[in-house]
């Protein structure tokens, strides 16, 4: 027995022995697995900032968008991007994909289950709609924080439905907005308590106005500043004299001199930076006085406005001054401006020994003072309109710009970039060969940028020797290679870079190869470079004319997707639209796949494939437009604009050209912007020609604005084929409101005039239909021939409402009539209604012509209906004498009317198109 305890207790040692071995064991071999996995994890993948899908309908446009690009376009592997589409969903579309396996089948799956749930246009569409709806009501004018969140949600809703092209089929959401706002009148009546702008300026004319309406009269004179007459005003007040940017700007004036002033003025002390401009004037009244007066810019276009004096009226009511010759005599503005402002010392070089001319009642009559440049009235005068009394400012908003912080000197920020901005406008000027020039925008005293290269090197150094310690070196070198393989990463460059200058002068970009040689960092290219970009448009500086290339275009690779055809479109570079005419057919070809509801990754139908197949070949046949980049130049006289519209079920399209007149009596007329659009489906031709003339009119009011510093701009002219749209612009009518809004829209644009020209005869016309480059001739690029001779203009046709403009007049709406035909049985009627209304309680009717109701139903119904009426009961009761009434009388109503549910006439107002 004994042997047998000892044998059994040996076994139980060799036993728990093997026991801890093996324990032993898998503990080693686990933690080289640990070891392994943290080797492996730290080598990262790249992480996204895409901010995750919570199963918002409302915004799973932006992030499906990023997630294509950024992953779904990517190279990695299958499983990886299934990962990533884990990671970026939250809630219950991380739900509805967490059970799939990790497989590329999966995150195929995956996505169709994601599309199909999120993806589709009438659920974000409806999704858009109900946030819109659940807007809270304006109800405080004084919150201003929910007026900020109510305007900043509905234009987040408004961007998405831009995106979707869904924005034109909501205008009667327009009428749901506008029930959320405050009624007109109420807001005027809280505007009215408040002590605004208009408040100020009715008790400071209260008080400015009294009983004899005086108004005074500040002295000013003309003279001459290089041969350009300018109105100067004496203020004895001023410690220095004062030029406005127009004269400097107009004049090409340089200032002699920058200094920094103490400027004093009445709400406070600033001390800013000023140019100081030497101004030679000359005077028109004495011959050979002339004098330089040191004038500070003072960053206006007119120093000030200074209401007429009427001088012919004064010199009639004035005996000493009917025999003075006084300046302003023929000016018959209501605001004269002032252009130079004489301080205190330079009014003293102006003056003469002649003696003043005192009026007999110094609170009514004024006075004269002859200085060397002319007689100068001053004093108080009996005004028949009220006036205000100035400080030199034109409306209460340059008052409180006065009394600002910028003005006070807090805020050198904005002064410093006012600065930069008055510094190159007054620098710009144009040579005889046309080029614009300009001083460079140098900062002063700004401080030196650090260099962080040695920062850098220590960084790496470290970074070095840590990763020697563990052994993973050559790990993270192969990384580095793979992104800078990837163009992750990218050299610095060895030397420091810096612009690049051109210019299409020869004897400017010409360099001796012994100086470019000794210069090996010049960043001045030899002029044998003709060709460089200006604003990424082509420019060849030999010819000095602008390319579109139209290379991006011509691809014909297989599989053709609609991603592929939409960057092929972005990659052609038009910025002012000279490519319009051949672009719009790649637009229109776009615009179809959209409609058929085409994936951005699903090969586009046949018929597609072969018209895009033929549109690149004649994109080969032609692979640039040229334009010349000058269409104005100094030796123009006058120019006048010209604008030509024109819409098909295609394509709208808006053309602009410059007619230029020179010296010598030569014209020359170029294309100088247009812009085409694909036309919006199910619109007719007549609203599609007013869409176009509205795109004119706006594309010309912004090429105005641009222009608005050439004194030589004479006249615009705008051309259509359409006799219905002119017929519109030229009528007021009671027409629809598609019509009357465009209308109005285009004349608050602008007076423009506007002709009928023939179809065949409208460039514009080409960027309806398309065509090929090589088809854009003289007739695109130049315009019409006829524009530079007025008598071969198209002869115009009598403006005539045509059958088209009879289609968009609003009909006087009518209610529907009784039966009856008996005019008699209709009176007879309608005084049963009235007498039964005016007999019984509105209430007590309501609840007598619902138990009518109730029985006649419940005789032609099984069902029995008992007990109290109901609410639905007394509603349909309402309803019916609502429709009595209708039914009685005629309505005349300018609004569009339409029946609701219950057959009721309901006006939707003037807000639904």
């Amino acid at each position: 027995m004994e042997k047998l305890e000892v044998r059994r207790i040996q076994r139980e040692e060799e036993w728990l022995l093997r026991k801890l071995e093996i324990e032993k064991e898998a503990k080693k071999q686990l933690q080289e697995n640990t070891s392994q996995a943290t080797a492996t994890q730290s080598v990262k993948l790249q992480k996204y900032t895409i901010t995750p899908f919570t199963g918002d309908f409302k915004d799973w446009t932006r992030f499906w968008n990023q997630f294509s690009v950024e992953v779904d376009g990517s190279s990695i592997s299958e499983i990886s991007k299934f990962n990533y589409l884990l990671e970026l969903t939250k809630g219950k579309p991380r739900e509805d994909i967490l059970g799939w396996p990790h497989t590329s089948d999966s995150y195929i799956e995956a996505k169709r289950i994601l599309l199909e749930t999120y993806g589709k246009d009438i659920k974000v569409h409806k999704a858009i709609i109900q946030e819109i709806e659940s807007l809270q009501s304006i109800t405080d004018i004084h919150k201003t924080t929910s007026i900020h969140e109510f305007y900043n949600k509905l234009s987040r809703a408004v961007r998405t439905l831009t995106t979707m092209k869904k924005l034109d089929s909501e205008q009667s959401t327009v009428y749901t907005v506008m029930d959320k706002l405050r009624p007109k009148s109420t807001v005027e009546k809280e505007q009215s308590k408040l002590s605004t702008e208009n408040t100020v300026r009715q008790s400071f004319e209260k008080n400015m106005s009294s009983s004899s309406n005086s108004t005074t009269l500040h002295p000013t004179v003309k003279a001459k500043v290089n041969d350009r007459v300018v109105r100067v005003m004496i203020d004895t007040g001023a410690s220095t004299s004062y030029v406005c940017s127009d004269i400097i700007t107009k004049l090409s004036l340089k200032p002699v001199r920058r200094e920094r002033k103490c400027i004093e003025q009445l709400y406070g002390t600033v001390t800013k930076n000023v140019e100081i401009y030497r101004i030679h004037i000359q005077s028109m009244v004495v011959d050979d006085f002339e004098l330089d007066i040191d004038c500070i810019n003072a960053g206006k276009e007119v120093l000030t406005y200074l209401p007429n004096p009427k001088v012919k009226d004064l010199k009639k009511s004035s005996r000493p001054l009917q025999k003075l010759q006084l300046c302003d005599e023929e000016t018959t503005d209501r605001q004269i401006p002032v252009h130079i402002i004489l301080g205190a010392a330079d009014y003293q070089r102006i003056r003469s020994a002649e003696q003043p001319i005192l009026g007999e009642n110094p609170d009514t009559d004024p006075g004269a003072e002859f200085t060397m440049l002319g007689w100068a009235l001053y004093g108080k005068i009996v005004s028949m309109e009220s006036s205000e009394k100035r400080l030199f400012l034109n409306s209460q908003s340059e008052f409180e710009k006065l009394c600002s912080v910028d003005v006070l000197g807090l805020a050198e920020k904005l002064e410093i970039n006012t600065e930069f901005h008055e510094d190159f406008i007054e620098h710009l000027h144009q040579t005889e060969k046309g080029v614009y020039r300009s001083n460079l925008p140098w900062r002063p005293d700004h401080p030196t940028l650090p260099v962080n290269r040695v920062l850098a090197v220590a960084r790496l150094r470290s970074t070095t020797r840590r990763l020697e310690k563990l052994g993973k070196l050559d790990e993270y070198h192969s990384v580095m290679e793979e992104q800078l393989r990837e163009g992750i990463l990218e050299p610095v460059p060895p030397k420091q870079t810096g612009e690049v200058w051109h210019s299409n002068v020869e004897e400017l970009e010409s360099i001796s190869n012994e100086t470019a040689k000794g210069d090996q960092d010049s960043n001045t290219k030899s002029y044998s470079e003709s060709t460089t970009k200006i604003l990424g448009v082509p420019w060849e500086k030999k010819t000095d004319v602008v390319r579109v290339s139209l290379e991006a275009c011509q691809l014909t690779v297989s599989p053709l997707t609609k991603r592929k055809i939409l960057a092929a479109i972005n990659g052609v570079y038009d910025l002012l639209g000279w490519a319009s005419p051949v672009m719009i057919t790649g637009k229109i070809l776009f615009s179809e796949l959209c409609l058929r509801k085409v994936s951005w990754d699903q090969q586009v139908p046949d018929d597609i494939v072969r018209r895009w197949n033929q549109w690149a070949k004649t994109l080969r046949e032609c692979t640039e437009i040229k334009v010349p980049r000058s269409v104005v130049n100094n030796k123009s006289q006058q120019i006048s604009i010209h604008g030509f519209a024109d819409a098909s079920q295609l394509a709208v399209c808006a053309a602009v050209y410059v007619l230029a007149t020179y010296n010598d009596g030569k014209t020359s007329q170029n294309l100088l912007v247009s812009k085409s659009r694909v036309a919006p489906k199910k619109v007719s031709i007549p609203r599609l020609e007013l869409v176009a003339a509205h795109t004119l009119a706006k594309l010309l009011s912004r090429v105005n604005r641009a222009l608005s510093s050439l004194d030589i701009l004479k006249e615009n002219q705008l051309w259509s084929d359409s006799s219905t749209v002119l017929y519109w612009l030229e009528n007021r009518g009671t027409w629809s409101n598609y019509a009357r809004n465009r209308v109005k829209a285009i004349h608050d644009l602008g007076n423009f005039t506007w002709h009928y020209v023939p179809t065949d005869q409208n460039p514009s016309d080409l960027g309806t239909r398309g065509v090929a480059p090589r088809k854009l001739g003289e007739f695109w690029l130049k315009g019409p021939a006829w524009l530079t001779d007025r008598s071969l203009w198209p002869e115009q046709p009598e403006n005539t409402e045509t059958k088209e403009a009879s289609c968009e007049t609003l009909p006087v709406k009518k209610e529907k009539v009784l039966l009856e035909k008996e005019r008699g049985a209709k009176n007879e009627r309608k005084e049963w209604v009235e007498n039964i209304l005016r007999k019984h309680k509105y209430w007590k009717l309501l609840r007598v012509t619902a138990y009518l109701l109730r029985f006649v139903n419940n005789c032609r119904k099984k069902e029995q209906r008992k007990g109290p009426l109901t609410t639905d009961e007394i509603t349909a009761a309402e309803n019916r004498w609502m429709k009595i009434a209708q039914e009685d009388e005629e309505v005349n109503c300018p609004f569009p009317l339409k029946k609701d549910d219950v057959g009721l006439w309901r006006c939707h107002g003037g807000v639904a198109s």
